[in-house]
């Protein structure tokens, strides 16, 4: 899925849509579970919010309860004349009206009943909601406590009786005491007009903080009170705290606007004071405690506490009660934001999961549904190598149900096909160019016409053979694409590019002393002036000694003779047709010596170049006398810049010193052919011109080798060829074939000025004999003769004259 190059990384198209799919899930399922949190969140807080405001209802509607119940509780007691007689009978019953009163409301912690003369008479009910403090060692059967004050001065004592369940008497401790109910602030406040509550305060018992309710009767004087213990509201609070599931580390507090802490859930250890609790909220400097913050009432507020994100909620208690003093009181609850989202993020972690696994099963769903994208998209790269390879014949199109890659099939076919037709064009093109160079430079040369064109076809006809031979020579060889058959196609044709560059009468130089004009002229010119000399000599001697006539006659004629036979001579040696021995040339040398007369300035009527390399002719005095033949300084024309060749070319050949030698006795002495060493190199310079030429094209890949084939096709198997001197080693079948399709076509051409077309069974044995030499390579021209392309050739490029018959078989192993 995941790949080096030499640009980056790269990824598939599946790797890219599973984690395109993967990434637009996880991120819709993060937005959707981030909205979830969020409004699951707001939802809560909601219903937390509402939640505490119904508790903080039910707070208060427990608090009126209780002063109603007190109330109520001691408006009808004090009407009731026996609680307040001294006889013994009527405190019995009372001491049993006050336990069963107690009995009923478990929330009531003692009942009073203090006299006006200052007895006391208190029932507390050690079960009761209120939790005593740990310092009275009470024992497990105590339930009740009767506290009572008697007597006057020192016979004042106290008398506190614990009783069980079953009111039986288990201990009594008798104390004098200087307790007096009348100067406590209940007594004190009590009316007899209606039941009055006092702050909350510290009892003298068991030093437990309550409120005290109390009404006095108006004939007695006595005071009838209820307390009511701080600690029964703090056992409502936690039953409360109790009810609401995920919030048992809360905390509940019911506290005066003045600070003062009413109730709480907490035990003692653990509860907050109101400085504790107030220092949660940011508070104004001029606002102190939570019952300023009326803005902030009602709602869950963040808070944070020794590193803990927590949410606080205060509220006013909507109390409703003729009991209540000028403080407000006020609820607030304190709880764990980790308490309060437990359940959301449950629900999260539950949403997380589940969405998990569904897109673990969704990634097999994505997975198939890629396929439908990379599955084309695959065999459309199947398709493109098949347009690299060029085989525009096999590419096809597919179906997809996918409309822009059904497009992207469609336009890749369509693409093939216009890839096809340029190539084809292309192609036509480079061959008509190929074709049209060939044709130049046979055009250039009316002698060599044709050969550019007859190389290729006996070339490609022999190269096919080879192709399709079974013989061992030819086992490592064969055309495997067209493209290889079109490369050696277009080598063969263009093999003798480099010729464009040769100079014309360098390549159709028939006689030795050819340049742009066979200088034969100018030699036969001067055999005319000695011609003539010879005749002016004669009549000047008759006109002086007319007597010796026969004798100057016969020596005439012998002179006429000679310079007939010396130029006949000459004119044989210009022609080249046969090998020039040691005594045609000391005969050369000895007519080349003959001199003659030149009267006329040589120097006149020069190009540039000309005044250049004949500057050693001005200011001559004439007549000159000049040899009838002669290698002049002016004859040799050097190159104009060094011949020099890169190395990697690998071009072995040996440069001559001069571009041209003009001399004439120099071109005279050539001992076979019309071409002087100059001549030879300069026209075997065309293969290095064809390397240079064609190394400059950028052929494509296909095309690679044309211009090594193109350029070896003077090499031999011995390795004594141009320009680079290969060995047989070096030289591939194609190579092979083109030598021998160059030198056959050359042997048998009917278009040369410099020889005669041989005929087809010459032209063979002299094939056969540089097999013998090691200038062919033995089996391409056994199948040249075995596969018949011989005759075939000759039947369709040769003059019938040529065709004659031709014994194969002596040639072959």
């Amino acid at each position: 899925m995941l790949s080096r190059h030499d640009k980056g990384y790269k990824i598939s198209i599946r790797a890219s849509v599973l984690l395109v799919f993967a990434l637009a899930s996880l991120l819709t399922g993060v937005v959707a579970i981030s909205l979830h949190y969020y409004f699951s969140e707001k939802l809560i807080l909601q219903t937390k919010s509402e939640q505490f405001k119904q508790t903080s209802q039910q707070i208060a509607d427990h608090i009126t309860r209780i002063n109603e119940r007190a109330d109520n509780t001691l408006s009808v007691m004090i009407h009731d004349t026996r609680l307040f007689s001294n006889s013994k009978d009527n405190k019995d019953i009372l001491q049993h009206v006050l336990l069963e009163i107690l009995t009923r409301h478990p929330d009531f912690y003692s009942l009073i009943l203090g006299h006006a003369n200052g007895d006391l008479l208190q029932v507390i009910n050690l079960k009761g909601y209120a939790k005593l403090p740990s310092s009275f060692q009470l024992d497990e059967d105590d339930h009740w406590l009767v506290y009572q004050i008697t007597g006057q001065g020192s016979e004042r004592k106290q008398v506190i009786t614990y009783l069980d369940e079953s009111l039986n008497v288990r201990k009594t401790d008798t104390q004098a005491t200087d307790y007096d109910p009348r100067t406590r602030v209940w007594f004190q406040d009590a009316t007899s007009t209606s039941v009055t509550k006092t702050e909350q305060y510290v009892f003298n018992v068991f030093d437990v903080p309550g409120y005290t309710y109390a009404i006095k009767s108006a004939q007695t004087g006595d005071v009838l009170a209820i307390d009511i213990a701080s600690a029964s509201l703090n056992h409502f609070l936690t039953a409360q705290q109790t009810k609401m599931k995920h919030l048992v580390e809360s905390e509940m507090y019911v506290y005066r606007g003045n600070g003062e802490i009413i109730a709480t859930s907490k035990n003692q250890s653990h509860q907050h004071t109101f400085d504790d609790l107030s220092q949660l909220i940011k508070l104004d400097e001029q606002q102190s405690g939570l019952a300023n913050k009326t803005h902030q009432f009602g709602k869950m507020l963040s808070v944070h506490e020794k590193g803990i994100e927590k949410y606080m909620f205060v509220l006013p208690l909507p109390l409703s009660s003729d009991m209540q003093s000028d403080e407000v009181d006020y609820f607030t609850v304190l709880v764990s934001k980790e308490d309060v989202l437990a359940v959301i993020k449950e629900k999260i972690r539950i949403s997380i999961l589940v969405t998990g696994l569904f897109l673990l099963l969704l990634l097999p769903v994505s997975w198939f549904f890629a396929s439908s994208i990379v599955n084309p998209i695959l065999k459309l790269v199947g398709e493109n190598k098949k347009i690299q390879q060029r085989d525009y014949n096999e590419v096809s199109t597919l179906s997809s149900h996918i409309l822009e890659i059904h497009y992207l099939a469609s336009s890749m076919v369509d693409m093939s096909r216009s890839i096809e037709q340029h190539e084809n064009s292309q192609k036509a093109l480079m061959e008509s160019f190929v074709e049209l160079i060939a044709q130049a430079i046979d055009d250039k040369s009316p002698y060599t016409a044709g050969h550019c064109e007859r190389v290729p076809e006996l070339g490609i006809w022999l190269a096919d053979a080879a192709s399709g031979s079974t013989d061992e020579a030819f086992s490592e060889f064969s055309f495997k694409t067209p493209d290889e058959r079109r490369e050696f196609r277009l080598a063969a044709w263009l093999h003798d590019c480099g010729k464009i560059t040769t100079p014309e009468h360098i390549v159709d130089k028939g006689t030795k002393l050819e340049t742009i004009y066979n200088r034969i002229h100018e030699v036969r010119t001067r055999f005319e002036v000695l011609l003539r000399d010879a005749k002016i000599a004669y009549y000047e001697q008759l006109l002086a000694h007319p007597e010796q006539q026969s004798v100057l006659k016969q020596k005439l004629e012998q002179q006429t003779e000679k310079l007939h036979a010396d130029f006949s001579f000459i004119a044989a040696c210009n022609v080249g047709g046969e090998f020039m021995d040691e005594a045609q040339l000391s005969r050369l040398h000895e007519v080349a010596s003959i001199k003659w007369q030149r009267y006329f300035d040589a120097s006149l009527g020069l190009s540039p170049l000309e005044e250049m390399r004949m500057a050693d002719l001005k200011n001559q005095h004439l007549p000159v006398e000049e040899s009838l033949l002669s290698d002049k300084p002016s004859d040799l024309i050097p190159h104009e810049k060094a011949v020099e060749y890169p190395e990697s070319l690998g071009i072995n050949m040996a440069i001559p010193e001069y571009k041209y030698n003009l001399g004439e006795v120099y071109n005279l002495s050539v001992a076979r052919g019309t071409l002087t060493a100059e001549d030879r190199f300069k026209i075997n310079e065309h293969v290095i011109s064809t390397i240079r030429m064609l190394g400059s094209v950028p052929f494509p890949k296909e095309l690679a080798r044309v211009p090594r084939y193109a350029s070896t096709h003077h090499e031999t198997l011995k390795g004594t060829g141009y320009p680079r001197k290969l060995t047989a080693k070096q030289l591939s079948i194609p190579e092979r074939v083109l030598v021998l399709a160059d030198i056959f076509e050359a042997l048998t051409a009917a278009d040369r000025p410099y020889k005669k077309a041989k005929p087809l069974s010459v032209a063979v044995d002299i094939l056969a004999k540089m097999v013998d030499d090691d200038h062919i390579d033995r089996d391409v021209f056994e199948l040249f003769l075995t596969s018949g392309i011989y005759l075939k050739y000759a039947k369709q490029f040769l003059h019938e004259s040529q065709i004659d018959s031709v014994d194969i078989q002596k040639y072959l192993r």
